[in-house]
């Protein structure tokens, strides 16, 4: 995911009042095509029942789309958090994190002391091993994501094409 968690809330959260106002309009063009609605010719009804209906279904396809973008949202803060930890944790243990790997830093580095080594070697594995976790989960998370946002837009184009 290339953007910031904060910007992902912000577009759910637009994408919350954006179908709450659709919501509001579908229901109030649904309401003109009562049928005890003699205002409105009975052709007239009929195409505000059929465009509320189809305003409700856009609202629920937006609905679908803020809760998946505000579900994004806090597995990529949640990731970001994770990395930290595991930055944080090859620091303490005189490793590096880079690019997503953790190795060893270059150059020479105090007294050679076999347990310190033994140690680093050790944290080396264990980290390395938590930064390949963290890597595969995001990658399944984010297809996981994509699958989902695409049958969202199928949804979404479904509906266009029966407006058509």
């Amino acid at each position: 995911m290339t953007t910031d968690p904060a910007s992902l809330a912000a577009t759910a959260s637009i994408l919350r009042r954006l179908s709450g106002s659709i919501t509001a309009m579908s229901e109030s063009i649904a309401a003109a095509s009562d049928a005890d609605n003699h205002q409105l010719p009975v052709s007239a009804r009929r195409a505000a029942r059929d465009l509320g209906a189809a305003g409700a279904e856009l609202a629920t396809i937006t609905a679908a789309l803020e809760e998946q973008v505000t579900r994004a949202a806090y597995q990529h803060a949640q990731r970001m958090h994770q990395a930290r930890m595991l930055t944080d944790a090859a620091t303490a243990a005189g490793l590096v994190v880079i690019d997503g790997a953790v190795e060893i830093l270059p150059g020479i580095r105090g007294v050679a002391d076999p347990a310190a080594v033994a140690l680093r070697t050790e944290a080396l594995g264990t980290l390395q091993d938590q930064a390949a976790g963290l890597t595969q989960a995001a990658a399944t998370e984010d297809a996981a994501l994509h699958d989902i946002l695409g049958d969202i837009a199928a949804s979404a184009m479904h509906l266009a094409d029966r407006l058509r």
